[in-house]
């Protein structure tokens, strides 16, 4: 699993303040772990409410398995959080 907490200490000392960090899987447990790492960094805030998914592709692009999945009208669980400190 790529987003650990040393990861994400990682990445927030690497991104501009501002950047958007989006996050996709089709895995509900994983996506659930994910956004507790996320939720519980000082460095990143989620874009929604710490309990919402993200409601739709932002970026405007799908990786092979996201569009297979969409294709199958399976769910996508997103996250979207802003950096915004060093921490």
């Amino acid at each position: 699993r790529v987003i650990q907490p040393d990861f994400i200490s990682t990445l927030s000392k690497v991104m501009k303040k501002d950047a958007i960090l989006h996050i996709a899987s089709d895995k509900k447990d994983l996506s659930e772990d994910m956004r507790e790492i996320l939720n519980s960094s000082k460095a990143f805030k989620t874009m929604f409410s710490k309990d919402d998914w993200a409601p739709e592709n932002i970026p405007g692009f799908f990786s092979d398995i996201e569009y297979y999945h969409v294709r199958k009208n399976n769910p996508i669980y997103r996250l979207q959080y802003k950096k915004v400190s060093s921490q």
